[in-house]
């Protein structure tokens, strides 16, 4: 029956685009009781404990709370749309986070192109394994859709063979469009891991396989249409032409070989990688200057960058305290330049012990030095309060991309950037009970990378630094929840190289309820809001936001509405998005000249089941 269940989401999904992200369950936010009881109350049967594959981490027990279904939540690492982007995860059109955070950069010589796209791609290291009462097979199946256009699926099954076997499969696949059907994303993510034990030597093996395909407009050529209504946005001239088999469109590809073994305190690691992006437009409008002066040649214009990567690396754990060395070979491909190898070596450690956790990871080759150093302590104070505190740097190169980009053979810019440096320092506090949590963060970025309002890269000669403040607070009392947070940002100067909303609320209002012994409901409403600001532009090109100060986009307060039912462990949910739109009458800007979905209905599901 499971596998006929599989085959049929499957089906569906692959029948018109798609991809999703149901990733990580949120906490519960219930009054705290003992396992027993909260398994029973919620009507799961079996408890179940996960950890990722690839870490050594405790085993922590999988919430069976409705939480991540009031949301459309995308992300492999478990962050909120709603939270990082202030959007319930149409990415339709293109949207970057309007919350800052500190992202560790792929150490190294990198591409550059498709960066933003991250978010969607699968790795190894994404990739959960499961530990099942009575080593029964694990099946997690989740379909949402809004419309045949717009549909979202994940599957995942999982299983203790025996006490040597394990192994894993997922799929997932997504499909979005945004206000114009030739704005629209298409995604599909496969893995597999397979793991093997036997006396002292544990044996894995990962594959993983992404693909993204993004189809695009150009956007509007107007900048005077924000804030008109759905009427006079349909008429628009938009930058580029747009067909069903003709649109311009970008392609990424990633495939990911991984093979571990592990030998008592010894751990050894091969990986491949290989990841090519490409951008192409073979129909080109005659009426646009979106491409400017450029050329085609009879392939029209194009732009493609092709890598691949193995990665050699030995680990020796004692205690708390883990180190590691390596070497790493890329072939690197731009057209029309010619492929170019690159040797590197690296080496780091990690300790932890107790409430303290330190990393180092230095990488050199190609003439350059990277870095990156975490150190991170959390320490119970008194009554359920506990504090944080948290320091991280790194130093990386400039991309390819940044450095040289070609359009149909044509050079577009030579550059001779250096090595770009952040910082990161936070203190934090949480409290229990009526749950909460209050940071204050500082972002430094020196000698940082920006595309400036032309759209090209450009280094800046000063430091760019961010204050932010963030305040989480949940409450509940018998049947009713609220989860409320609150962020500030302020750019130390020069805020013009940094636009962000200086101000983002998310509000929750929530009831619970429940049916007989297995049966529990949830009813509620969200807002969203951000303040004003001078929204990036977008070029598909590079697929890279660009700064822009010809329009400060104004954002109105989003209303949605969620209504989930849970019988054992079937969950289906309801939720509409915007209903704000029925009063306000205007079009919703995600980035600058580019518009979202007004509103819609989605419905997901979501099935967990056993062998």
């Amino acid at each position: 029956m499971r596998i006929v269940l599989l085959a049929v989401f499957l089906f569906l999904a692959n029948s018109s685009w798609a991809q999703t992200p149901l990733d990580s369950l949120q906490q519960d936010s219930m009054p705290k009781a003992t396992e027993a009881e909260r398994f029973q109350k919620l009507g799961d049967s079996l408890k179940i404990e996960w950890r990722y594959a690839l870490s050594e981490n405790d085993w922590l027990v999988l919430d069976t709370s409705l939480g991540y279904m009031h949301d459309f939540a995308w992300g492999w690492g478990g962050e909120s749309w709603t939270e990082n982007y202030g959007n319930l995860g149409h990415w339709g059109t293109p949207v970057f986070a309007k919350t800052w955070q500190y992202e560790e950069k792929e150490l190294g010589p990198r591409l550059g192109a498709g960066e933003h796209l991250e978010a969607y791609r699968l790795r190894p290291e994404q990739l959960r394994i499961y530990q099942v009462e009575d080593k029964k097979a694990l099946t997690n199946l989740y379909y949402s859709q809004i419309n045949l256009r717009n549909i979202a699926l994940k599957a995942e099954l999982s299983q203790q063979y025996n006490d040597q076997l394990y192994y894993g499969l997922q799929y997932s696949v997504l499909s979005q469009r945004g206000y114009f059907n030739s704005l629209a994303s298409q995604h599909r993510d496969f893995g597999a891991q397979i793991h093997y034990k036997k006396g002292a030597y544990k044996g894995s093996l990962f594959f993983v396989s992404s693909s993204q395909n993004q189809s695009e407009n150009g956007g509007l050529q107007d900048t005077t249409l924000q804030g008109l209504s759905n009427d006079f946005l349909e008429t628009a001239e938009i930058g580029l032409n747009e067909g069903d088999n003709d649109s311009p469109r970008q392609e990424n590809r990633f495939l990911e070989l991984l093979y571990r073994q592990n030998w008592k305190n010894w751990e050894h690691q091969i990986r491949y990688q290989q990841e090519r992006y490409k951008f192409f437009d073979n129909n080109l409008a005659t009426d646009s200057s979106f491409y400017g002066p450029l050329q085609v040649n009879n392939r029209g214009l194009r732009m493609a960058m092709q890598q691949q990567k193995i990665q050699n690396q030995l680990t020796y754990r004692m205690n708390n305290l883990q180190l590691y060395f390596g070497h790493r070979y890329q072939a690197v491909k731009q057209e029309p330049l010619a492929l170019e190898h690159i040797h590197s070596l690296f080496a780091g450690a990690n300790y932890q012990l107790k409430g303290l956790s330190a990393s180092a990871k230095i990488l050199g080759g190609n003439k350059a030095l990277d870095y990156q150093f975490q150190l991170q302590y959390e320490r119970p104070l008194f009554k359920g309060l506990a504090a944080a505190a948290w320091g991280q740097m790194q130093q990386f190169r400039p991309s390819f991309l940044e450095q040289n980009a070609y359009l149909s053979g044509q050079q577009i810019w030579d550059n001779d950037f250096s090595q770009s440096q952040e910082i990161n320092l936070g203190l934090g506090l949480s409290w229990k009970g009526q749950e909460g949590s209050l940071k204050a963060q500082y972002f430094l970025r020196q000698n940082p990378i920006i595309y400036n309002l032309s759209g090209q890269p450009e280094q800046l000669q000063v430091g760019l630094g961010l204050l932010q403040l963030e305040l989480k607070q949940s409450l509940h009392y018998r049947g009713f929840y609220a989860e409320t947070r609150l962020v500030g940002q302020l750019v130390n100067g020069n805020e013009k190289y940094w636009p962000l909303p200086q101000g983002q609320i998310q509000q929750k209002l929530y009831f619970k309820g429940k049916y007989f012994r297995n049966a529990s409901w949830e009813f509620g409403f969200r807002l969203r809001y951000q303040t004003a600001f001078y929204a990036q532009a977008y070029a598909p090109t590079w697929n890279q936001f660009y700064l822009q100060d010809q329009q400060q986009l104004s954002f109105y307060p989003q209303l949605d509405a969620f209504f989930v039912l849970k019988v054992y462990r079937f969950r289906i949910g309801l939720n509409y998005q915007n209903l704000s739109y029925f009063w306000e009458n205007q079009n919703y800007f995600s980035t600058y000249r580019y518009a979202e979905a007004n509103n819609w209905l989605r419905l997901s599901i979501a099935w967990r089941l056993f062998n």
